[in-house]
């Protein structure tokens, strides 16, 4: 029995070792071998962006009154100076009325006291009224001319005043959605503009870069700057599809934002009528990296 024992331990011991031999065979494999040397490579980063026109403007009655009319359409293309709506004048005519007469009352008292100078004047050279009086009647004058230059000033204010009754476009533009309606209330303190006028031939895109993006790459330009760097960038729209035409980058901010450490650029893009003023997107830039080792997207996997 023992024999037996011993036999089949023996025996145990060689088929391990002949399975642990057979394993080792199998771990060995042939592999793909491949040299990685460095190289410069372009990157495209993506920065997001806010679109709007060339000219976006909210425009505001600058006096206070009942709209009478909108003449304006929603969405309508406009001209600088043609009126958008008209706000009730009675009001600022009857002001305009009403200044003019104080002008006409202040021109005739400053009069009277031209004459009552030239009387003090002569009285005085004829040594009748003393030196006080003569003051008294230079300064009477002087009084009632400022009075005048007021009345003056009221006058062109309740002009200017009567001619804001009217709502006109500050510039050439297609305007949005009109927010008042003939007989609405509005006033110059109101937090919501009338309308919003855009100009959309010419699209300013606004971004933001982190300082450190900005550094890095003003010091790889041989001209220390990021508009020789990138003279086209590229715009993504809200829906994935890239822009059709290319944009230049034009303005960089001097500040960097002490909250964020983001420094404000500006790229333009011409409008071929895809872009409108208020949405969103991304700015594609490509960042040059030198001296990097890229490794096969192959020669790895994924795990969770």
């Amino acid at each position: 029995m023992k024999k037996w024992f011993f036999s089949l331990i023996a025996l145990a011991m060689l088929t391990s070792c002949g399975n642990e031999q057979v394993a080792e065979k199998k771990q060995v494999m042939a592999v793909t071998v491949e040299e990685m040397l460095p190289q410069q490579i372009s990157v495209v980063k993506k920065y997001p962006a806010d679109i709007l026109g060339k000219i976006y403007v909210d425009i505001k009655p600058q006096v206070a009154g009942y709209v009478e009319k909108v003449v304006a359409e929603d969405g309508a293309v406009v001209r600088k100076g043609d009126v958008i709506v008209k706000i009730s004048e009675d009001n600022y005519i009857q002001a305009v009325g009403s200044a003019k007469a104080a002008v006409c009352v202040a021109e005739a008292t400053v009069e009277n006291a031209k004459l009552d100078v030239e009387r003090t004047q002569s009285l005085y050279d004829q040594k009748i009224v003393s030196e006080y009086d003569l003051k008294s009647a230079k300064n009477k004058l002087l009084l009632h001319e400022a009075q005048l230059n007021q009345s003056k000033s009221i006058l062109e204010k309740a002009k200017v005043d009567l001619k804001f009754t009217n709502v006109i476009s500050p510039a050439d533009g297609a305007i949005g959605i009109v927010s008042v309606y003939p007989g609405s209330l509005v006033s110059p303190s109101d937090p919501k503009p009338i309308v919003t006028l855009s100009d959309t031939k010419t699209m300013y895109v606004y971004f933001g870069m982190s300082e450190v993006d900005l550094l890095n790459i003003m010091a790889k330009s041989n001209q220390g700057s990021i508009k020789e760097e990138f003279q086209n960038p590229k715009l993504l729209m809200a829906n994935g599809q890239e822009y059709s035409q290319e944009g230049k980058l034009d303005v960089i901010s001097g500040i960097v934002d002490r909250a964020t450490g983001v420094v404000n650029l500006r790229a333009t893009f011409e409008n071929n009528g895809d872009l409108r003023g208020g949405s969103n997107g991304y700015i594609l830039l490509p960042i040059k990296m030198d001296s990097v080792l890229l490794v096969p997207q192959s020669m790895t996997i994924a795990m969770q």
